[in-house]
């Protein structure tokens, strides 16, 4: 393969010009780089999966992905010191409930399956200090508190009330959020025998030594909660613990001015103690998909299905080798790039059929590293000077139905030698929002499957003194 790129470059130089002739004054040469054998898949295993923004709970198989599960374990925070002190003598508990707005759901066939959900109450805290969480990290489950299975709509997720044909009426008003999105909601009844104890707890101990009393005291009694699949479900459900409507409720009632009330303590999730257990892993392999003998981490593994793939969630990177292109180099004497673009063009990967929902990436991030620091575990190194490479995120261009990345200075500085980071690694990518820095996307199953044809470099170039002999 290396020793066919100088000809190769030799032989595009004299076919491809801007339309004019090598022998021309301006000397603007172009050529356009098939990447098809450069490109390799990476699969990665310690992206962070804390306080992602996002509790991912469900399963569904992907026609070229396989079988994908995940599950949430969440701490639960006390809405107050002691909410116990607000109930009246007389107050009776009716119920406990677990309200979980859906923001996303990823999926096929969904109209045909019922989802299930299970909810167990955790054996022990969350590390919250002493520990990292990645896709394979998990902990002992104790008592379960309850399941439900339930239909899942995915055109109702986040319709907005301006595309439908409703009545502008308050009743139809109040199914929607102020920006018009529908709440859509799932509802899970937990153990009445646990509840009436919880309820008993807060009611009965209000002292400031009760498990009430303060927020370490509660997450050391109640531990926190862990929400699975029961059963192979046709989606992967995402609730986020920013929204306000997504809780754990005590419904209880009590008399108040000679009528009897209901009322209700909220405790929220937390927004930072908790992270998702997603499958494939290094402790479930790929089953069922496209390239199950992926099975190592941070290795370059060429596929020979003609595809690359590139996977959020999962972990499932892309990598390029541009190391076969500083032979360029040694076949044309001092090329000055002037312009190259990274394309990759008719992507695949978007359904959203009745029933289905399968995300194309709205972001891609792209890194450099070097072969040594990929295979010690590192996919993004920052060199000590300016890499020269668009580290932005790459936005889905429907022009293209793909991506489009300018890399001149990249490019040449590879060429040239000076830049040793000469692996090109490629995640789905969002913005991280305590930092704002760009980050592997770890919060949804976002992916596309790119034909390695379709994925090349167009480039063009001018050699200096090329016509002064």
């Amino acid at each position: 393969m290396l020793l066919s790129v100088p000809l190769f470059f030799s032989c595009r130089e004299e076919e491809n010009t801007i339309g004019l002739p090598p022998e021309n004054n301006l000397g603007i040469f172009f050529v356009e780089i098939p990447l098809r054998d450069y490109v390799s898949q990476v699969w990665v295993d310690d992206i962070s999966s804390r306080a992602r923004d996002a509790m991912l709970v469900g399963s569904y198989t992907d026609e070229n992905f396989g079988f994908i599960k995940a599950e949430h374990f969440s701490e639960v925070l006390l809405p107050e010191v002691n909410p116990g002190k607000r109930f009246q003598a007389d107050a009776s508990f009716d119920s406990l409930v677990l309200e979980m707005r859906i923001n996303g759901v990823t999926g096929n066939q969904m109209l045909f399956t019922e989802q299930g959900i299970e909810v167990y109450q955790l054996a022990d805290t969350i590390q919250a200090f002493e520990k990292n969480y990645f896709n394979y990290s998990t902990q002992e489950v104790g008592l379960k508190l309850g399941e439900k299975t339930f239909f899942v709509y995915p055109d109702s997720v986040n319709l907005n009330f301006s595309d439908t044909n409703l009545p502008d009426s308050s009743d139809e008003r109040s199914l929607y959020d102020t920006n018009g999105d529908y709440i859509y909601m799932t509802r899970v009844t937990l153990d009445p025998a646990f509840g009436e104890q919880f309820f008993q707890e807060m009611k009965t101990d209000t002292t400031s030594s009760s498990k009430f009393s303060s927020s370490t005291d509660f997450a050391a009694y109640f531990k926190g909660l862990n929400l699975r699949s029961p059963q192979t479900n046709s989606a992967i459900l995402r609730y986020s613990p920013f929204d306000g409507r997504t809780r754990m409720v005590v419904y209880y009632s009590q008399v108040e001015d000679d009528t009897l009330r209901q009322k209700s303590v909220k405790f929220a999730f937390s927004r930072t103690i908790n992270y998702n257990n997603i499958a494939p892993n290094r402790d479930q392999g790929w089953m069922g998909s496209d390239f199950d003998e992926i099975n190592s981490f941070y290795e370059q593994i060429q596929l020979d299905t003609g595809y690359a793939y590139v996977q959020a969630g999962t972990n499932l990177f892309l990598s390029m080798d541009m190391t076969p292109f500083k032979l360029f180099a040694d076949t044309v004497a001092n090329p000055i790039i002037q312009s190259a673009v990274l394309l990759f063009e008719d992507i695949a990967g978007e359904q959203d059929d009745e029933g289905t929902a399968l995300e194309l990436p709205n972001f891609l991030s792209f890194r450099i590293t070097t072969k040594d620091s990929l295979e010690a575990g590192y996919y993004d190194v920052i060199p000590e000077v300016f890499s020269e490479f668009p580290r932005s995120n790459v936005e889905y261009n429907e022009d293209i139905n793909g991506y489009r990345v300018e890399i001149p200075l990249y490019l040449q500085s590879v060429l040239t030698g000076r830049n040793k980071f000469d692996q090109v690694i490629i995640t789905v990518s969002d913005i991280d929002p305590a930092s704002g820095q760009i980050r592997a996307e770890n919060r949804s199953f976002k992916r596309f499957i790119a034909d390695k044809d379709n994925m090349k470099i167009r480039l063009y170039y001018t050699i200096p003194d090329a016509n002064t002999e």
